[in-house]
Order: C-alpha cells, then structure tokens, then sequence
C-alpha cells in the first residue's frame, strides 16, 4: 500500500509543521533512521498507523503532535525512543500510542482518549510493552512537576504496561 512518507535509513531527519493525511501508513521511519525528530505534525485518517517507527530506529523525539482517525495505531514505536512529549492522540482504531521496546523513553504531558464524535475509538490510549535493563516512564513521580498523561473515555484501557515501565502522575477517567 501508499506510504505518505517513506523514511529509510534516513537518520537525523526532522518532520515539522506538516500535515499528512490519507496513506495506508502517514509517515514510515524504518531501517536505521537513527534520530529522527518530529514536532507540530499532524497524522490522520491514515489506513494503518498515523506515525510508525521500526527496525533500529533510535533516538527519536516526538512533540507537539497530534495524531486522529488513524484505522491502527495514531503513534507506533517498536525501536528505542528518547521522548513522547504534548502530544494529542484520539479516535484511532486500536490505540492512541502503542509503544514496544522503547528503553529509557519518557511519555509526558501527553492526551490520549476518544470524542465519541468518530466512528473510531481507540481500546488503549497508551499502550507500552517494554522489556529489558532501560526503564521507561509514562508521566513522572513528582506529582508538583505537573508532567502526567490524560487518558480519558478509551474503549478498555486509558494507559497498560508491562515490563520495566514507571506509571505515575497521571490522571485517567472513563476508561
């Protein structure tokens, strides 16, 4: 299928204020595209994932996005990730992020949750998966630092993790 934008061992590539809309995958950051960054970028109504990083692919910054409508996933790592950070993910078939093997990544001052306006609603709002030595943290243990996710209104789960994953500071409702 159509990928909007294919970025192969492309590294230290950055994507900013674009909007990309309509392909079978938004934006595909694969094969050793090591440091990639993207910031205000938007991602909708894609067939499968809005933004999907793959296959050593690491060191990659996300911020400032927003990602809707997407038919999988609005957001999907599966390669070591440095941050997640104001991003907005809603209405997306699956999950808002799905994020595997991500490190020592930190997800923060992030939304992820359904309208109810869409025909599409995604089951988890953040769902990360990481196994292995390096820790990621989801929100942050200090609550005064005001750094937590909103996940509010999913189908199932506002936020699962599994493995060496810190979840704090966050706030869900409705899930």
């Amino acid at each position: 299928g159509a990928i909007a934008i294919n970025m192969r061992d492309a590294p230290d590539m950055t994507l900013e204020h674009v909007g990309v809309r309509g392909g079978d995958f938004g934006v595909l950051v694969h094969d050793d595209s090591s440091g990639f960054t993207t910031d205000e970028t938007l991602f909708s109504r894609n067939t499968h994932d809005g933004l999907g990083v793959y296959n050593n692919s690491p060191g990659i910054w996300i911020d400032n996005v927003t990602a809707w409508e997407n038919g999988r996933h609005g957001i999907y790592v599966e390669s070591v990730l440095d941050h997640v950070r104001d991003t907005v993910v809603y209405d997306n078939g699956e999950s808002g992020m799905a994020l595997r093997a991500v490190g020592a990544a930190v997800i923060e001052r992030s939304q992820a949750y359904c309208t109810g306006l869409s025909v599409l609603c995604q089951r988890t709002g953040i769902d990360i998966i990481n196994p292995g030595p390096d820790g990621a943290v989801v929100g942050h243990s200090d609550l005064t630092a005001l750094l937590g996710n909103k996940v509010h209104h999913n189908d199932f789960e506002g936020i699962f993790a599994s493995g060496n994953v810190l979840v704090a500071g966050n706030a869900g409702w409705n899930n």
